[in-house]
């Protein structure tokens, strides 16, 4: 009888070990798979974030060069011929996709 009790409480104890195996792998799965979602929507954020930006960047540059080129043109060609290249200009850069 105490060889059965004993025999039985090693059973139980590697099965105990076997399930103990088992949650930690199925908790280290999780964990990646959390992990591996939360990078992905890093990664999205941060392509977002660059594009707008990006977008940012280019309507400041294009406000740069109207400016530049409104203080270049006044000593160059007359207010009327001004008018004219920076409303071309304009319609330009609105053609152009961002």
């Amino acid at each position: 009888m105490l060889k059965k009790a004993q025999t039985q409480a090693k059973e139980l104890l590697a099965q105990a070990k076997d399930q103990a195996a088992l949650l930690a792998k199925a908790a280290e799965e999780s964990s990646k798979k959390h992990s591996e979602k939360i990078l992905a929507q890093a990664h999205e954020q941060i392509l977002r974030e660059t594009k707008e930006a990006e977008a940012r960047i280019m309507k400041n540059v294009s406000r740069m060069a109207i400016d530049f080129l409104q203080k270049g043109l006044s000593e160059l060609v007359s207010e009327k011929d001004q008018t004219e290249i920076m409303e071309r200009a304009m319609k330009e850069l609105q053609k152009k996709p961002n």
